[in-house]
């Protein structure tokens, strides 16, 4: 149950570094990249954090995080794993979709 609560925390980890690598890709910084990341996760966390948005609370990226958790319990809260699941992936696809489309027109031969 361990490894399965490690694989769903890292969905919602992988969409946060999937802008992460979009800043990496866009910028040609790594720094850029890793300090836009620690803003990225922080401004999600604190628009989590404010009370006037509880209604869009379960559709930030930040929350998903809590479902880690969905593995303990009896009987496995497959809901809980796969809004986590999905929500991450919303999240994830159009960075990476951008990503690769500044990728694809960069000339890396050189």
């Amino acid at each position: 149950m361990t490894f399965a609560a490690i694989a769903v925390y890292a969905v919602p980890v992988i969409a946060i570094a999937s802008f992460g690598l979009l800043l990496s890709v866009v910028t040609r910084q790594s720094v850029t990249a890793v300090v836009g990341t620690i803003f990225y996760a922080l401004a999600l966390t604190g628009l989590a954090a404010l009370p006037a948005i509880k209604g869009a609370r379960p559709y930030i990226l930040v929350t998903q995080l809590h479902a880690w958790h969905g593995p303990f319990e009896t009987p496995t809260n497959w809901g809980l794993i796969g809004h986590a699941v999905w929500i991450s992936a919303l999240y994830a696809a159009p960075p990476l979709a951008a990503a690769w489309i500044v990728f694809r027109r960069r000339d890396v031969a050189n």
